[in-house]
């Protein structure tokens, strides 16, 4: 049998004696080469059947990578944008221009397009409640009368309604309801332009439960709201008289919220309003305050008070005794150092406040030594507090005393509770206005205080101090809250 070496013509193995002649070299060199020339034959064709496969390939896949992004974004994506804009919920919230009183009256190109807007935008909504949020032309005017009515035709979905205006609000007189799915409503016109104005009638409103009125002189106010079913009402810029007077109508009161720029002009006599449901009263400065010895509030939890007198301070006194009630949450603001004075006499008078918020633009360093150093050495004081806030700082907060309030607060007292969380954050202006460390601080008394709010902190209690400015007995950095912040609570 012949072998591989045979078919070559090289010598059998045994056999090296033998020697190629020229022409047997020749004939295999040019067997080889045959060979080799039918090899490439089959490589060509294989070559160019791989080109056509690649080609019929790329035909169906590779296109659309050289095309232009954006024609690519319309293939791929306006399917999705068609979806996306022909669902109902996308378009159930309508409020541009929403700067209530900030912004300018309208010009007429922005009352036409508002009109257009309102009227290619509510019917995407299909049957489903709307939110609506705007701000009116100047009303009254035929630009706001169409506005209205383009809502009004809307008046069985409106869920929500907020309008303002630079002028006085006035409804046409054929916007009716009714109302079945309106919870709540808020009209807002400047202070400077208080004036009559006109709404539909909201007795036919059964889920109405918040109002809001801003300088708004309601025509016939008796007939135009179902008060008795009200639980949160916002009243600004309306006195107190017209306030306690409303209040008669409104017996399942949960939330009041009230503003005035001035007291009564005469004495009021009327008994004060019971609100046996009342649980949250938050009150403006000025006059506002001037509204609490005329309320009866059992349910009282959580109490705003945006000044403090000493007026004031009596006047709370009074309603806790009167009405019976332990409020639990505090959120005070004393803008100067005239109601600063009043702030130990004031949480003297709410010793239930679990939750004390302060706003302390005007309160002094030696106020807060005051108040930390009254803290920690009476029970009598915030016996309750369980959560401490003291925001918009604008002063050197005394660390020493600050850090034995902490401590004392922490400590298992009998008929104290203890203080879970304290936060100090500075007015965003203040923020490091006194860069220079003090020359005369001892560098030992910071250290040690940082080492006790270090303690504090692992012990549990939630310490934050976001930004801080120089404190009197030293200068505490961000470095060091970095400190504080590192604590291992695990």
């Amino acid at each position: 049998m012949s072998t591989e070496n045979d078919q070559l013509g090289r010598p059998l193995e045994g056999s090296s004696q033998h020697k190629s002649t020229a022409s047997e070299l020749r004939w295999r060199l040019y067997k080889t080469e045959g060979q080799i020339a039918a090899l490439e034959s089959q490589m060509a064709i294989l070559r160019a059947d791989r080109e056509t496969v690649l080609g019929d390939l790329a035909a169906i896949v590779y296109p659309v990578l050289t095309l232009p992004n954006e024609i690519t974004a319309e293939i791929f994506i306006q399917l999705w944008r068609a979806v996306a804009l022909s669902t109902c919920r996308l378009w159930t919230h309508f409020s541009p221009f929403t700067r209530y009183m900030c912004s300018p009256s309208y010009d007429s190109d922005t009352c036409r397009h508002l009109v257009d807007l309102l009227m290619c935008w509510l019917p995407r909504a299909g049957g489903l409640n709307l939110h609506i949020c705007i701000k009116l032309p100047t009303s009254p005017s035929p630009e706001s009368d169409r506005t209205l009515r383009i809502l009004g035709q809307y008046s069985s979905q409106l869920k929500t309604l907020d309008l303002a205006s630079n002028g006085p609000i006035s409804f046409p007189a054929d916007i009716r309801g009714p109302f079945p799915y309106l919870t709540s409503i808020a009209l807002l016109a400047h202070p400077s332009s208080f004036g009559p104005t006109t709404m539909p009638i909201l007795l036919d409103a059964p889920r109405l439960r918040e109002v809001r009125l801003d300088a708004i002189d309601l025509v016939d106010w008796r007939t135009s709201v179902p008060w008795i079913q009200l639980t949160s009402l916002d009243l600004l810029f309306h006195d107190v008289l017209e306030c306690l007077e409303i209040l008669t109508y409104t017996p399942n009161l949960e939330v009041l919220v009230f503003r005035t720029d001035e007291g009564p002009e005469d004495p009021i006599f009327s008994p004060p309003p019971s609100l046996p449901r009342l649980h949250t009263l938050n009150l403006g400065p000025d006059g506002s305050n001037d509204l609490l010895p005329h309320l009866t509030l059992p349910a009282l939890d959580n109490l705003r008070l945006d000044s403090v007198t000493n007026e004031s301070v009596e006047a709370v006194t009074a309603l806790i005794t009167r009405s019976g009630c332990s409020p639990t949450t505090l959120l005070v603001s004393f803008y100067n150092s005239e109601e600063a004075e009043c702030m130990h006499d004031l949480i003297l008078c709410v010793p239930s406040v679990r939750n004390i918020h302060m706003l302390c633009a005007g309160v002094t360093s030696a106020h807060f030594t005051g108040l930390f150093d009254s803290i920690s050495k009476h029970s009598s004081i915030l016996p309750a507090l369980t959560s401490f806030t003291i925001d918009e700082c604008c002063t050197e907060i005394p660390l020493r005393p600050l850090v034995q309030m902490l401590a004392a607060r922490r400590s298992p007292m009998e008929g104290i509770a203890q203080l879970n969380s304290f936060k100090l954050l500075f007015h965003q202006e203040y923020y490091d206005v006194y860069a220079e460390v003090n020359m005369n601080a001892q560098n030992k008394d910071v250290g040690l205080a940082l080492e006790q709010l270090c303690a504090l902190r692992s012990q549990g209690l939630q310490l934050d101090i976001q930004s801080t400015i120089k404190w009197l007995s030293g200068n505490v950095t961000p470095k060091m809250i970095e400190e504080i912040n590192a604590v291992d609570l695990s």
